[in-house]
């Protein structure tokens, strides 16, 4: 095996020029301003990790040459730089605002990028290259070394993500914050946060306080009251939080199904008005907001007013999954509507429920994204389709001009068994098959014999984590990690570059920092061994 840096995902273009260089204990961080984020948290890190000294040194003009490092009397680092790419940069590259060149030479780290991205994925890129004690402060400063190296790097998909149902568990801010931290070591760049199910509803809305009163509470299998909320004054902490380390979150609002725990809180939502509770068990519940009344899009409106606030992402989802249409089909307003609308059936009714909300949310300057049954309507342009039920509805949607985000269960849904071993814990309400760490890294989100004119519509992928057996942060650790550092790598690195005998022995580094982070995995020897079927 070729000598390799223990970095998840692997650079596109690494070189190594030989020899290491240590940290000075007093250094430079220069940076233009589209860098200064990025270079205030490597900064912090050096200052918290490892006791060092960083002097701050902000250029004016983002065309100041800002010359090379002074280095120290043992030929240390006595500089890291940021600045914009330099001229003669390849041609060939692709990433836009994600791509960076890191160099460790000549007493300097150079970092060049043409976006904060770019700059924040290098100072990742250094992290890892850093001893795994800098996380918690107990790296020293004669320990830290990088080798001399150039990487040119940048990602292969836009849409690397991890999605977190809160609904059905509640999750507390420290653990989102502490998730959204790892996420951005490994290049993950969106958060897809499932705010509300029929288990529950996650987010104040101000406009509407009952919605977190009796919305976010649920009797437990038993008999104890549990559940949760975020205030929106948390939301927005986690959003700043989020973005300081380019990590965008995309909130979920899933309508026109799994909308239990909003109708528990308004009974009016639905066809029958009936009052119900907050589901406290799985599966899919037969009550659904009624299509067919003006005062139930005035609420999601209202609703979507607050989060569009709330949440700065450019797309919103909103869920259009598994919706049954039993209650539509005996509600005289739903069926009042299909006729006025002529729809036809309660399909072409779920097809206008989505682009009614679409086109509301356009308004507001944003778009949307859904689960894949959402491309069965007539989709406006804009809208981007989540398969997972295979790759099928991603194929669908990006024939149809829309953007694809390709997650299918097989390879992506991280809720599910990670060995064939009986004795590993899983949930418990069904028996779900086998995703071993291998089968995630075999993974192609671009599907074998897609047309080429196709191809560019599939912006990447997400692993996807369902809580209604996953009740504690540790048990989702133990299910998000290490297969979140195989997804990392598919949508990075590019295809012919992965090598599975390689990432195992860089995984094993990887899971050293983990443990630093106290972050909890599954390690089990299927997830190593077992063929990706």
């Amino acid at each position: 095996m070729d000598e390799q840096l223990n970095l998840i995902p692997y650079p596109r273009k690494v070189s190594l020029l030989g020899g290491s260089l240590h940290l000075a204990d007093e250094i430079d961080v220069v940076a233009v301003a589209p860098a200064r984020a990025a270079a205030d948290y490597l900064g912090k890190l050096l200052e918290r990790g490892a006791g060092l000294r960083p002097r701050y040194v902000f250029p004016e003009s983002p065309g100041l040459d800002i010359g090379r490092a002074v280095p120290g009397e043992t030929g240390d680092i006595a500089r890291i730089s940021f600045a914009p790419f330099s001229a003669g940069t390849e041609p060939e590259l692709q990433g836009g605002g994600e791509a960076y060149r890191l160099t460790v030479d000549s007493g300097e780290i150079s970092v060049e990028a043409s976006g904060p991205e770019g700059y924040f994925w290098a100072t990742q890129t250094i992290r890892q290259l850093l001893p795994s004690s800098i996380e918690i402060g107990g790296a020293k400063s004669d320990g830290c070394s990088l080798p001399r190296l150039e990487i040119l790097d940048w990602p292969e998909f836009s849409w690397r993500g991890l999605h977190l149902d809160v609904s059905r568990h509640f999750f507390p801010v420290a653990f989102i914050k502490g998730l959204i931290d790892v996420l951005c070591l490994y290049k993950i760049n969106l958060f897809h946060w499932h705010l509300t199910d029929d288990q529950g509803w996650r987010i104040e809305i101000k406009r509407y306080p009952e919605l977190v009163e009796t919305g976010s509470w649920r009797r437990g299998s038993d008999g104890v009251r549990q559940g949760g909320y975020y205030s929106q004054d948390e939301i927005r902490d986690v959003v700043a939080y989020a973005s300081q380390r380019q990590v965008t979150i995309i909130p979920e609002i899933e309508m026109p199904g799994h909308a239990r725990a909003a109708i528990a809180a308004f009974p009016w939502l639905s066809c029958t008005k009936d009052p119900i509770e907050v589901w406290n068990h799985g599966g899919i519940s037969k009550d659904l907001f009624c299509a067919g009344r003006e005062e139930t899009f005035e609420f999601i409106q209202n609703v979507l007013d607050e989060i569009v606030d709330l949440f700065p992402s450019d797309t919103i989802h909103i869920g259009g999954d598994e919706c049954p249409k039993e209650r539509w089909k005996s509600c005289p307003e739903c069926q009042a509507r299909i006729r006025q609308e002529d729809l036809g059936d309660e399909a072409g009714l779920q097809g206008y429920f989505v682009r009614r909300v679409q086109a509301y949310l356009a308004r507001l300057g944003r778009k949307i994204v859904g689960w894949d049954e959402i491309v069965e309507g007539d989709l406006a342009p804009g809208a981007t389709v989540m398969s997972w039920r295979g790759l099928e509805g991603g194929i669908s949607a990006a024939a149809a001009g829309h953007r694809a985000v390709m997650s299918p269960t097989s390879h992506c849904y991280f809720d599910y068994r990670q060995s064939a071993n009986p004795g590993e814990l899983g949930p418990t309400h069904f028996h779900p098959p086998v995703t071993t760490l291998r089968k995630v890294y075999s993974f192609d989100p671009i599907p074998d014999g897609l047309d080429e004119g196709l191809k560019g519509y599939i912006v990447g992928s997400q692993g996807n984590v369902w809580t209604e057996d996953i009740d504690t942060p540790e048990r989702a650790g133990y299910m998000i990690f290490p297969r979140l550092c195989a997804l990392a790598e598919v949508l990075w690195s590019p295809a012919q570059a992965r090598n599975w005998e390689a990432f195992k022995v860089r995984l094993a580094s990887s899971i050293r920092r983990l443990d630093v982070l106290s972050v909890t995995y599954c390690m089990v020897v299927e997830s190593l061994d077992e063929e990706g079927k």
